[in-house]
């Protein structure tokens, strides 16, 4: 495939070293770009496991900065913490339980970035320089059905991409579904498992957004031809309000870090943020389609929906950050 994108690039152009030079250090540059996008989300995770652990760790053994740290909550919150808890997972969305001497306790969740800041704003939100604060299946707002039924009518039952890729008759639509996109690890339908490999087999380790290899953008067709109705933004904005709700609701106070855990390092207390809400919202089209909720005070967040587990393969869910 590498032969075909030289041939590709320099069909009616000038072929000298120098041309050859620049069109392999682009790709490199290219693949790099995928590999570090992969690595980055990945990455993120582990760091944040890594540093709440170290936390509570902190706390619970009365370190130096542990002991600092239940000082300054007491100032905060006026509550003695006896000991903590990592939580977090499947519809948890807090990351430490916090026992008070008093018997009660509060869920806190940790927003924290590698960049070192001294002094933490605390006019500003303490999830600013942090990742999603939701991220889940799809299928649980009306509008995926909606994109989902776009790719499959532009793509999956599309013969010359069906032939490209040497792959059974595609099921119907409902069928993929199921076995595809909503399928929140590996795709389980005979077909979507064939999509992934012989897709595969040409390009490793890619999927089909395009990126690091010279195959189209699939999701271009399909983002061209969405759109959203007045009464599907109605829909939709009453399905992120339960789920936004909930999840603020679970996290009864904030800490948010900056820095590396055992060399520079800061933090600062936040009161529970309330749930705003939802005022209307706004569709944007990027790489993938995005919307824009705005709420009653004038502030927004952004939704993503996107691939999980490779563009076009399954996983299809939204991120709320």
């Amino acid at each position: 495939m590498f032969l075909e994108g030289i041939a590709k690039e320099f069909s009616g152009k000038e072929f000298t070293a120098k041309n050859l030079m620049d069109f392999v250090t682009r790709n490199k540059n290219k693949q790099k770009l995928c590999i570090d996008k992969k690595d980055g989300r990945f990455t993120a995770k582990k760091d944040e496991h890594i540093r709440v652990s170290w936390i509570c760790d902190q706390i619970n053994n009365g370190s130096d900065i542990g002991l600092q740290i239940k000082k300054d909550y007491y100032e905060k919150f006026n509550k003695h913490i006896s000991r903590v808890e990592k939580k977090g997972g499947n519809n948890i969305h807090f990351d430490i339980l916090i026992y008070h001497t008093d018997g009660t306790n509060k869920q806190c969740e940790e927003k924290g970035t590698k960049k070192y800041n001294e002094f933490i704003n605390g006019n500003t939100p303490p999830h600013e320089n942090s990742v999603e604060f939701y991220n889940g299946p799809a299928k649980k707002f009306s509008i995926s059905n909606k994109y989902l039924k776009l790719w499959y009518d532009l793509v999956v039952n599309n013969p010359e991409f069906n032939h490209k890729y040497n792959l059974p008759e595609p099921p119907i639509c409902e069928e993929w579904l199921l076995g595809g996109p909503y399928c929140m690890v590996d795709p389980k339908s005979d077909y979507s498992i064939k999509t992934k490999e012989n897709y595969r087999e040409i390009y490793p380790k890619k999927s089909m957004n395009g990126y690091g290899h010279d195959e189209i953008d699939y999701r271009i067709k399909p983002n061209n031809v969405f759109n959203i109705t007045d009464e599907e933004k109605s829909t939709l904005i009453k399905e992120v309000q339960e789920i936004y709700t909930d999840v603020m609701n679970q996290k009864d106070v904030w800490l948010q870090t900056t820095g590396i855990i055992n060399d520079k390092f800061s933090y600062k207390w936040f009161d529970k943020i309330e749930p705003k809400i939802i005022v209307d919202v706004e569709l944007i089209k990027k790489k993938d389609i995005e919307f824009k909720f705005k709420l009653e005070d004038n502030t927004s967040f952004i939704g993503i929906m996107r691939w999980g587990k490779g563009c076009g393969f399954s996983c299809f869910r939204m991120d709320l950050k």
